[in-house]
């Protein structure tokens, strides 16, 4: 079966936070991404997450 990846822009709060799981259930593995990569500590005991810190309205921090 092949790998499935989710991938969340503004994981740190709202309504993106908050269907987290809901993606894991369909998704392997999902990359949550957040301005700030500190305010993503609430998902790093799940190994299923990874988090980054990317700021989308800067095209070169992309």
């Amino acid at each position: 079966m092949a790998q499935k990846t989710g991938f969340i822009t503004g994981a740190s709060r709202g309504i993106e936070a908050g269907i987290i799981t809901t993606i894991l259930v369909a998704a392997n593995w999902l990359m949550a991404t957040a301005y700030e990569q500190n305010n993503l500590h609430r998902f790093k005991s799940n190994l299923n997450v990874s988090t980054l810190s990317l700021d989308i309205t800067v095209e070169a921090r992309m």
